[in-house]
């Protein structure tokens, strides 16, 4: 098989740009999960900055003391 100088180079020019193209797509799925997660650490932030929750003794439960 007698490969060429042309033919490596068009190789080499697809893996690079297959690997540009993975790299672009895992970037869009990263920076997905980021705002994700920055979402709900708003969210729980936002429950610690709120009003104390209530907590309800169950039925026939006594407090500890």
């Amino acid at each position: 098989m007698n490969v060429t100088m042309a033919d490596r180079e068009r190789q080499l020019l697809h893996q690079v740009t297959t690997l540009a193209q993975a790299l672009h797509q895992e970037r869009e799925r990263l920076a997905s999960r980021l705002a994700e997660l920055e979402l709900e650490l708003s969210v729980l932030a936002s429950k610690l900055d709120g009003p104390p929750a209530v907590c309800a003794l169950g039925a026939g439960a006594r407090p500890r003391g």
